[in-house]
């Protein structure tokens, strides 16, 4: 259950992000979904032994969302982004479900 969180996460607060919120929410925002991206790409390395698509995927959202090299747009892409990315982590986290059953 723990790994079903950790994809959950992210996704509810890049959904949650469409609001308007203190820039200190999208900082920590950045944290959670990089950190997350790290975990989940450090996991599929480990279960298949090699690189996987979801790998590449994640270590890909990982560099967009870095909190210390950070990546500027307007808003309106990064609402694009965040939406996106949220139905990346959604997507994961059901077909790990349903293929791991975690």
């Amino acid at each position: 259950m723990v790994r079903l969180a950790l994809p959950l996460m992210p996704a509810v607060m890049l959904i949650i992000a469409f609001g308007e919120w203190p820039y200190g929410y999208y900082q920590f925002l950045r944290l959670v979904v990089c950190a997350s991206a790290i975990a989940i790409s450090i996991i599929e390395f480990k279960r298949a032994g090699t690189p996987t698509w979801w790998l590449y995927v994640f270590v890909g959202i990982a560099l967009l969302f870095n909190p210390v090299a950070t990546v500027h747009f307007e808003k309106q892409i990064w609402q694009v982004l965040d939406f996106a990315v949220a139905g990346v982590f959604l997507i994961y986290a059901v077909m790990s479900l349903r293929k791991y059953g975690d």
